[in-house]
């Protein structure tokens, strides 16, 4: 196990030495070598407060090809109208978190 104590881990991915992770209402990273598969040093969430609950609560991230972070955000339910903006949607963050839309 390279981490513990994260909360419904399921979307990562890799991107010039850090592993990010995404979880139920947060993001985070932690610096990742490859070559050998080892953690260092400290994992900080760098996107908090996303939508939790509901029926869609798995979240993924990727890096594009414009160095953005990409965090998927489900709908808290199948049929519905979302008073949340983020939710059903996907949100876009520079790589250390910042400038959400």
């Amino acid at each position: 196990m390279l981490i513990d104590g994260l909360d419904g881990p399921h979307g990562i991915d890799l991107h010039e030495g850090y592993l990010y992770i995404a979880e139920r209402s947060a993001v985070g990273r932690i610096a990742f070598d490859a070559a050998s598969g080892e953690v260092s040093g400290d994992y900080r969430h760098i996107v908090t407060g996303l939508p939790d609950g509901g029926n869609h609560w798995t979240r993924t991230v990727r890096v594009g090809p414009d160095d953005r972070l990409y965090v998927s955000v489900g709908s808290s339910c199948n049929v519905c109208i979302e008073d949340d903006p983020r939710r059903a949607a996907i949100l876009r963050y520079t790589l250390d978190g910042g400038e959400g839309e």
